[in-house]
């Protein structure tokens, strides 16, 4: 469950129409040049120029007042700048910037300076912004000025919408005279080639800001000043890049602004050079990451600003001062309108219907309360005031908002049940599970609004809170959020204490605990508290990192969870335009995805690139693979697949889901259930919330489905029947059992109610614990103080968490005393693959993971480990040398997990050594989610591909994608079907339509249907009958029905054509056990309107109906048995196509002859390039089941020279495939003692297991217990069709095509891709 969003924009409101362009222009002018400072006049602000019933009534969005163009050149700005009484200054750029609003030491030596001038001081600065680019999600464009859109190319994409001020606007709205421009840091990152491209960029900047007056007077020009980038300050305990590199670069992009600003003749003040000689002396830190400056940094900082700008002596106040406090108070009132929490609804694509109407109001107010706060520092600056206080009474009121409250199944009551005994009789919960109440507000009145939680390493309950939801409203006190801790102090498992850890907080939708504090999102900001003199108090926030976008609050940086080295993952959603510096480079997301911060670095990396809507949870299993939940859809996903390193924007294509069974949305909250307090057949389990219409927790069973984990149904761990419980995370306690939060609102969505719908409320909050009731609690593990040896210890317990948490502890202590340990542990656990990878993890925690047990995790036997041992390298590629020898071993593990992590890793590590793990990776064995990642993965990594062919460091014939493909990525990935829908009115029927959809993903994703039948519906020739045109399709729903939920098996008659058994046609699987009831319906209703069938849909009743009528039967249906209950009607079947191919003269004849012969006439006359195009000719349908180019490949891989494969062997398996079947080729039916019947080829045969091939499952070994087995049924038939010479002419044309597979046997992959190019071949 997300939160709404947090600020608006500005436009009217019903009975109070905005003050008029020219009213508002010279009011405005009035209060800057003075008059009394406590003459109680209202301020007149400027907002908007359209009238406020306009956009109240029309819904028209509002446009601004706009500069005026300037008469002639503008006069040069020479520095020193005298400040003029009462003008407006504005900084804009870069965060340099933008984080002087949380510094304010220049501003108050501003106003110390000059008290008496009443200047107004405004900062537009924006973290990752460039003179052109400048991107705001609620603008249609990222570009400052006309033609910005050339200087960046590789960042055009952009996805805003609405009428968010663009920046001339803005400066209009503030009446800028003066202002100050700090560019060059994000620009530095394209490195020394790229100081051309900023100088122009630059240039058009300052041409475009003198050619206008912010002021509207046309007379006068700004003044204009350019200031470059600082220097970069080598911090050690950070693994930053090299500072004297960077700092080689950053020089020459200052003197780029010297440069222009010297061309332009416009003011300059060089930060570099003094920040460079500080740096290179300090005996102190003065930049939290060496490029962002601390608090001591903007300090020292502020005298040379003033030095340079002004010629000013003077001396920087104290922080704690009056009049510092006062500026402080009054940027944070300016700040939430400039950078307004929560502008989807202000500005936004969500404006109206409700937006139009409030916010236009509480605009005008807060910069109504922002001119207010100037007065009282001027009035403090000239010695008039004394206090931070202000009277905003004088402010203009806001109209009160009606709610739009309507009984629904999405909304509650406003009759809230009582926590201790009505809401308890609400729940349902499977048999022996129970749920009791831990706390709530009738005994916490703090718990409002819960968000995230988190059980530290004392065993306490952190939670969050956000009764400020959905965002401050100006005129209420500053917002008040909270991080709360409880515990049960009495072990009667209920809290009975509350500590306040931190408070006045705004939004904290996400956190995340570290030995070094806690990280929090405080949008738009990501913090660090810290609670220094260890009273359970937090008494220093860090500001860390500026930029996250909080157009949308509940989109916003969310719901954290962290890996074993200490990356904290934050969820983003849609909407939104992120731009964040680091010391690596700006990082830049549009439209959503998943962060990870690693702090150890200060790299921040989009891990997720993929669409999604609004994640609202990550969690990690137990092998440390990434999960995410996506809340509007309720789509979950495993994330690997996902985490290709992408272009500015770019998105990789969804391969599949984790959920699709029992779907609900939406979702929040995460977490794998590994605790022994629960049954041993729950282990494993991934548990989410839903928040509308189901209201509880979902569990699904995890399941290793070759390199994918998907997830299988497994229950409704609890629901309620109370409209107002809204659970909304989760965690496994350290006693074992489940927590969760409960939000408890009336109202949830945020788009379909005003923000300031009066029926949402802050006043409950409940938290709740889940057990297990024959099974006791877990005895907690001592974590918090414990030795070392101690935590390495809990790595043996079966509870995740525990280890997670003890992680947590090592990750704070002595690191030689880890690193030691850590060895330690592994040598006396060798035999334990997980103990193993857990001493990995531990140094890796230390940021310095062990290259041995790197090395000894990848040669583990569990894929599970040697997956995470890539995981770790992925993350650590700036701590290792030569991390990509690492990354070549696992592009070519057996296991396709392995490959796919390799794959991803190369991607971020990107270059020719990137390049050489993708074609690595690319010439072995591929799947789709391995293709589709290898599409995403040339977006960036194409060229240094190229060059590899280039030098022959690789064959384009030895891979085994199609390299042309692979270059333009477009190798088959991502299930993207082609539209295969009969033309029909039914699909403007929406509930028809979403039916279809749903029956078409299950066709091609989840049950893998095409891989028999293929995605044009035709199915395999002589083995698999179509489903296109096909009379047992499109006839009685009930005779399809049946054959789909318990299987086919005899000979068959379709279209004409008969399948028989005798002749390799295998039985069609029985699915009804893998599929809901809404799935088959609607699996069946898509292939009865596709490929031209067009017949009636399948009705979810009717298949409920027939499963219920049918639930006994433990058998295949035979054609028979069906056509006698379900006949066709009289000439609706296809006429019988006569094919006699048992009787062909041709296949006698080769039969006849000798098979030294006949390979002796394959050698001398075959031509492989005709046999090339009888191979892949339709008729034949060899390559169908033997060259799969994309999906599952039904046939023995040809390309794979066997000891036992001879030329006569191969020749035999042509003319009489029965006779001796390649092992694993064999077709088995398992009927289960449940009923199933499971057919597919035969893999291995034990006392203790039985393991199948199932085409409908793409080839994955499936594994059956014995225990399990009723029956055994093995055929003596191959799939291989007897006949294949009788869809040939002569006697040529079989030496042709036999020629070919001899050809192919023994030169390989590489052989076929060569005889395919020559002869043309695309299949």
């Amino acid at each position: 469950m997300k939160l709404v969003s947090l600020y608006s924009s500005f436009w009217c409101l019903a009975r109070f129409s905005l003050v008029s362009v020219s009213l508002a222009v010279s009011v405005s002018c009035a209060v800057a040049e003075g008059g009394d400072l406590d003459d109680g006049v209202v301020p007149d602000v400027i907002t908007t120029v359209t009238d406020a019933e306009i956009q109240q009534q029309k819904r028209v969005r509002p446009e601004y007042l706009q500069p005026v163009p300037v008469d002639g050149k503008a006069s040069p700005t020479t520095l020193p700048l005298k400040p003029r009484k009462g003008e407006s200054l504005v900084f804009l750029g870069n965060t340099l910037a933008s984080r002087m609003e949380l510094f304010n030491h220049f501003e108050t030596a501003l106003y110390q300076q000059y008290p008496d001038l009443e200047l107004t001081f405004r900062n537009m600065g924006f973290p990752g912004h460039t003179p052109a680019y400048r991107p705001e999600a609620g603008n249609k464009d990222p570009w400052a000025f006309p033609g910005g859109d050339k200087f960046h190319p590789e960042i055009q994409a952009h996805l805003g919408e609405g009428h968010y001020p663009k920046p001339d606007e803005w400066l209009t709205i503030v009446k800028a005279s003066t202002i100050v421009a700090f560019f060059g840091f994000n620009e530095s990152f394209d490195g020394m080639e790229g100081i051309e491209n900023f100088k122009n960029e630059l240039r058009a900047f300052v041409d475009h800001t003198l050619s206008r007056s912010y002021e509207r007077n046309a007379a006068q020009s700004p003044r204009l000043v350019l200031a470059t980038p600082i220097a970069m300050q080598q911090l050690r305990q950070f693994n930053l890049p090299d500072a004297g590199q960077r700092n080689a670069i950053l020089k020459a992009y200052a003197d780029a602004v010297g440069e222009v600003a010297k061309e332009k003749q416009v003011g300059f003040v060089d930060l570099f050079t003094p920040t460079m000689q500080w740096f290179e002396g300090a005996d102190q830190s003065l930049t939290i990451n060496g490029v962002h400056l601390s608090d001591a940094g903007y300090r020292k900082l502020a005298p040379v600003l003033m030095s340079q700008l002004f010629g000013a002596d003077s001396e920087t106040g104290q922080s704690g001062s009056l009049l510092y406090r006062a500026v402080q108070d009054k940027a944070w009132f300016w700040r939430n309108d400039y950078r307004m929490l929560n502008g989807v609804h202000a500005y936004g694509r969500r404006w109206a219907p409700y937006g139009n109407f409030n916010y236009p109001e509480e605009i005008e107010k807060i910069r109504q309360m922002t001119v207010l706060r100037d007065r009282n520092v001027w009035a403090i600056a000239q010695g008039k005031s004394s206090t931070l206080e202000v009277d905003d009474s004088i402010t203009r009121p806001l109209s009160s908002v009606e709610t739009n409250f309507r009984l629904s199944e999405k909304n509650g009551t406003p009759d809230f049940l009582n926590a201790e005994k009505e809401a308890m009789e609400t729940f349902t919960l499977p048999e022996g599970y129970d749920v009791s109440l831990f706390a709530s507000e009738q005994d916490f009145p703090n718990l409002g609004n819960p968000a995230q939680m988190r059980f530290d390493n004392r065993g306490r309950l952190w939670v969050s809170t956000l009764p400020s939801y959905p965002h401050y409203k100006p005129g209420d006190s500053k917002p008040n959020d909270m991080i709360l801790i409880y515990e049960d102090t009495d072990g009667d498992g209920r809290a009975d204490k509350e500590i306040v850890f931190a408070d006045g907080l705004h939004m904290p939708i996400g956190f995340e605990l570290a030995p070094e504090g806690v990280y929090l999102s405080q949008e738009p900001f990501l913090v660090l508290l810290k609670d220094t003199d260890g009273d359970d108090h937090a008494d220093k926030m860090e500001y860390l990192l500026d930029g996250f976008d909080p157009h949308d609050t509940h989109h916003a940086i969310s719901a954290f969870d962290s890996d074993h080295g200490s990356g904290i993952y934050m969820c983003e959603g849609r909407f939104l335009h992120s731009q964040v510096e680091t010391p690596w480079g700006p990082q830049r997301m549009t439209d959503g995805g998943i962060w990870r911060f690693d702090p150890s670095s200060w790299k921040v990396e989009r891990v997720m690139q993929s669409d999604v809507s609004n994640p609202w949870g990550v969690a990690h299993d137990e092998y440390g693979q990434t999960f995410v939940n996506d809340a509007s859809g309720g789509a979950q996903y495993w994330m690997l697949g996902y985490s290709i390193k992408m272009p500015h924007s770019a998105e990789i294509p969804k391969v599949s889901k984790f959920n699709y069974e029992h779907h609900a949305r939406p979702t929040s909250g995460s977490e794998f259930l590994y605790s022994s307090h629960f049954p041993d057949e729950v282990q494993g389990d991934y548990l989410y919330a839903n928040t509308i219409g189901f209201l509880g927790i979902k569990q699904y069973k995890t399941i290793e489905d070759g390199v994918e984990i998907k997830g299988k149904f497994r229950q409704d761990l609890i629901q309620s029947s109370d409209g107002n419980f809204r659970p909304c995370d989760l965690e496994i306690a350290p006693d074992g059992s489940l927590y969760f939060i409960d939000w408890h609102n009336t109202l949830i969505g945020h788009m379909q109610h005003s923000a300031r719908d009066p029926m949402r409320n802050s006043e409950y909050g409940r938290i709740y614990q889940i057990t297990a009731t024959d099974r006791p609690l877990v005895d907690p593990p001592t974590i918090a103080g414990a030795e070392i040896g101690q935590l390495f210890e809990n790595m043996k317990l079966p509870e995740v968490n525990a280890r997670k948490r003890s992680h947590r502890e090592l990750r704070g202590r002595d690191k030689q005393a880890v690193l030691d340990a850590a060895m330690a542990f592994a040598n006396e656990n060798a035999s334990d693959e997980r103990l193993v990878l857990e001493s990995l993890w531990a140094t890796w925690g230390q940021q310095e993971p062990s290259t041995a047990l790197i090395d000894q995790c990848l040669q583990a036997q569990d894929h599970r480990v040697r997956s995470a041992a890539v995981r770790v390298v992925r993350h650590c590629l700036h701590l290792l040398d030569h991390p990509e020898t690492y990354l070549l071993t696992a592009a070519k593990d057996e296991h396709p997990r392995v490959r796919l992590e390799a794959l991803s890793a190369g991607s971020w590590l990107s270059g020719k050594p990137g390049a050489e793990v993708l074609l690595t990776v690319a010439s072995y064995k591929t799947d789709r989610w391995i293709r589709n990642a290898l599409n995403a993965a040339m977006l960036l990594m194409k060229s240094d591909v190229e060059q590899l062919v280039k030098e022959k460091s690789f064959q384009p014939d030895d891979l085994l994608v199609e390299y042309d493909q692979l270059l333009a990525g477009k190798l088959e990935g991502a299930m993207k079907p082609k539209d295969y829908r009969t033309k029909s009115k039914k699909f403007k029927d929406k509930d028809f339509a979403r039916k279809y959809a749903l029956g078409q993903q299950v066709f091609f994703e989840e049950g893998s249907c095409y891989a028999c039948h293929r995605d044009n519906g035709e199915g395999i020739v002589r083995i698999y009958p179509p489903l296109a045109g096909s009379e047992w399709v499109n006839g009685d729903p009930e005779r399809l029905i049946k054959l789909t939920l318990h299987g086919i098996w005899g000979k068959i008659r379709v279209r004409g054509k008969v399948f028989e058994p005798n002749q390799g046609v295998p039985p069609m699987t029985a699915i009804g056990n893998m599929f809901s009831d809404a799935e088959i319906a609607s699996v069946l209703t898509y292939v009865r309107n596709s490929w031209g069938n067009d017949a009636d849909e399948v009705s979810l009743e009717d298949v409920k109906r027939i499963r219920a009528a049918t639930e006994d039967r433990q058998r295949f249906y035979s054609p028979e048995e069906l056509l006698e209950m379900h006949p066709f009607e009289e000439g609706s079947r296809p006429e019988l196509i006569e094919e006699d191919i048992a009787a062909s003269e041709l296949e006698k004849e080769l039969l006849a002859e000798p098979i030294a012969d006949l390979v002796r006439g394959i050698r001398e006359h075959g031509d492989v390039l005709r046999g090339a195009k009888l191979f892949y000719w339709e008729k034949t349908g060899c390559a169908t089941c033997h060259d799969v180019g994309e999906g599952y490949q039904l046939g023995p891989n040809l390309t794979t020279a066997r000891k036992d494969i001879t030329d006569e062997h191969l020749v035999e398996s042509i003319l009489k495939p029965s006779e001796k079947i390649l092992a694993g080729y064999q077709t088995v039916n398992v009927i289960t003692v449940d009923g199933a019947i499971l057919s597919g080829f035969l893999v291995e045969e034990t006392d203790d297991n039985i393991t199948l091939s199932i085409s409908a499952d793409q080839g994955k070994p499936r594994v059956i217990p014995m225990d399990d087995v009723e029956d055994v049924i093995k055929s003596t038939t191959s799939t291989m069709p007897i006949g294949l010479a009788n869809t040939l002419q002569t006697r040529e044309e079989f030496l042709d095509l036999a020629r070919f597979v001899m050809e192919i046997n023994e030169g390989g992959p590489s052989k076929l891709n060569r005889l395919k190019k020559q002869a043309k071949i695309k299949n």
